[in-house]
């Protein structure tokens, strides 16, 4: 049970793999060592330059419609022009 989302106050949405489009900057992945998930099956992407979370890709094999194989969840504070509302 992985707590990093619930300390770190990360908001996130998700979206289907494909409907996600990098326009730029460069990431490096972390994945923890005591993670829940299966080898293979998570990802999370970090700024090269700042170090904030940009994103984490998944995959459920047997997930909750529609996010059955790989999905993204995206770090709303990530995301240029977004408001509060």
């Amino acid at each position: 049970n992985c707590t990093y989302c619930y300390k770190t106050k990360y908001q996130k949405v998700f979206t289907k793999a494909e409907s996600l489009t990098l326009k730029s900057g460069v990431l490096k992945d972390y994945k923890a060592e005591n993670s829940s998930w299966p080898d293979g099956h998570i990802f999370h992407y970090f700024c090269e330059n700042c170090g904030v979370q940009v994103f984490s890709k998944g995959f459920l094999e047997m997930g909750m419609e529609p996010f059955t194989g790989w999905f993204y969840a995206v770090n709303l504070a990530a995301i240029d022009d977004i408001t509060p509302e």
